[in-house]
């Protein structure tokens, strides 16, 4: 990570799975970008089956409101998020024996057309749910293509939500950009791209 204060890049001490992310406060884990993007291996996968259920759907409105439009105190103005009865792939993810994670039991609902992950449910040790995630897809025409514009997560324990910068107010909210040398993402080439 780059941090421009100190202008030097540093080695994260454990970007993975349940570690909470810096970028939100605490209240995310890094295996919750995009609903699920965590390392498989620490976990039992299976496929339940398919079903019918609300799941937020082409939610390009909810990009072009402004900021503190959609974003509530406790949770997204439903004013903005689209949701729609639509199939999905039910997965369940239970913790492999000898492995960790504050939430040993999880399931995902991934939407069938596009194979996003769209909603997650997350339960603690007790077999409580704890946490769901979500993510809000578009339909981006012009890649062409669907894709999980902004993602989230709920801690029910808490009361708090996080969801990831939303860019509603900016001239460009994504653009298509070629594949990145593996220079790029070195401690002298982040720093020599980075902006103080």
């Amino acid at each position: 990570m780059y941090l421009t204060g100190q202008r030097r890049v540093r080695k994260l001490p454990n970007p993975c799975c349940d570690t909470p992310a810096g970028i939100s406060a605490g209240v995310a884990w890094f295996d919750e970008a995009d609903v699920f993007q965590g390392s498989p291996s620490r976990f039992d996968w299976k496929l339940v089956g398919k079903k019918e259920m609300l799941i937020p759907y082409n939610t390009n409105g909810a990009l072009q409101v402004k900021d503190f439009d959609l974003i509530g105190e406790h949770h997204l103005n439903p004013d903005h998020v689209r949701w729609e009865l639509h199939r999905v792939w039910v997965i369940d993810a239970n913790l492999k024996p000898g492995q960790r994670h504050v939430s040993p039991k999880n399931r995902y609902y991934i939407d069938e057309d596009s194979w996003n992950a769209v909603l997650s449910d997350r339960y603690d040790a007790k077999g409580q749910l704890a946490r769901t995630g979500f993510g809000l897809p578009i339909n981006a025409p012009d890649l062409p293509g669907t894709f999980v514009a902004a993602w989230g997560t709920y801690d029910m324990n808490v009361g708090q939500y996080f969801i990831t910068v939303v860019m509603n107010e900016q001239a460009e909210q994504y653009k298509t950009v070629a594949s990145q040398p593996n220079s790029t993402f070195t401690p002298d080439g982040m720093s020599g791209s980075s902006a103080r």
